[in-house]
């Protein structure tokens, strides 16, 4: 089974991608760029904590 901290390691680079993407074609580049951002590293951080917490069980 998929652990849920892959899922989020490949949001997190899913956002990246689209980050790079919105700022070449998306006329709203300047709020989208921050936002997806955010979003990576939120996802990041959060798959990060949960291998983490696997690694200590």
């Amino acid at each position: 089974m998929i652990k849920q901290y892959i899922i989020l390691f490949w949001a997190s680079g899913l956002f990246l991608g689209l980050m790079v993407g919105a700022y070449f074609a998306c006329p709203l580049w300047k709020v989208a760029v921050p936002a997806m951002l955010v979003l990576s590293i939120a996802t990041g951080v959060t798959g990060y904590n949960q291998l983490k917490d696997q690694a200590k069980d």
